[in-house]
């Protein structure tokens, strides 16, 4: 256990984290990062609040949101390539260009890659966890 001091600190942190780990994949298409480095950031979460109070809960929840990224990856690559980017066009709304709505669907995949990578992130760093504890 860590000191009241990391308790609290982490506490402290760990919105902002998550907060400025959402604002990187919605951002993505505008600025450098994306996807993949906001789940990054949303998994490391989950390690950092291992690291400070031990708590290490994991497996469905996470495969289901890695599950469920992959399947928004997945359906909106296919209704793009089915539908010809006729539901997109139709549907999504079109912004300025420089604002968050000029994306289209990209907007739609970096949350669906940030959901995968931020569960994907944190099922891996538990497995290497239960690894290092059987072998001691």
């Amino acid at each position: 256990m860590s000191s009241r001091i990391v308790e609290t600190a982490t506490n402290i942190v760990i919105p902002f984290m998550i907060l400025f780990g959402i604002y990187i994949i919605i951002n993505g298409h505008l600025t450098p990062g994306g996807g993949f480095q906001g789940g990054v950031i949303l998994g490391s979460c989950a390690l950092l609040v291992y690291m400070v109070f031990g708590i290490k809960k994991h497996g469905k929840y996470l495969s289901i949101f890695e599950n469920i990224g992959a399947l928004i990856f997945l359906f909106i690559g296919l209704s793009g390539i089915i539908l010809g980017g006729f539901l997109f066009s139709n549907f999504i709304a079109r912004g300025t260009p420089g604002t968050i709505t000029s994306g289209g669907t990209i907007s739609f995949i970096n949350i669906a890659i940030g959901l995968k990578v931020a569960a994907g992130f944190a099922i891996l760093f538990f497995i290497i966890l239960e690894y290092i504890e059987r072998r001691n």
